[in-house]
């Protein structure tokens, strides 16, 4: 399984894919955690680096996966009330 080097603790687990190897997955907040607390980079200089050098990289079929955490919108949609409408 290809790792990304220097981002053990955003690793949250593998993914599989029908007929595939599993690929890591890591968590793109832990990522920029990471880089501002080891490198003392700014939230924003972080995702700029992860941008440019994880998100856009591809290192053949098995690249790593970034999770995006967007709970927060499923979350906010799931607590929304439906809509009535009528037939």
């Amino acid at each position: 399984m290809i790792t990304w080097n220097g981002f053990d603790q955003a690793y949250i687990g593998a993914g599989y894919r029908c007929g595939l190897e599993p690929v890591a997955i890591y968590n793109y907040e832990l990522m920029c955690a990471i880089l501002v607390k080891r490198d003392g980079m700014t939230h924003n200089e972080a995702a700029e680096y992860i941008e440019f050098n994880v998100l856009n990289a591809w290192v053949g079929e098995n690249t790593p996966l970034i999770l995006i955490n967007d709970i927060d919108i499923v979350v906010n949609s799931v607590d929304d009330e439906p809509e009535q409408t009528e037939r």
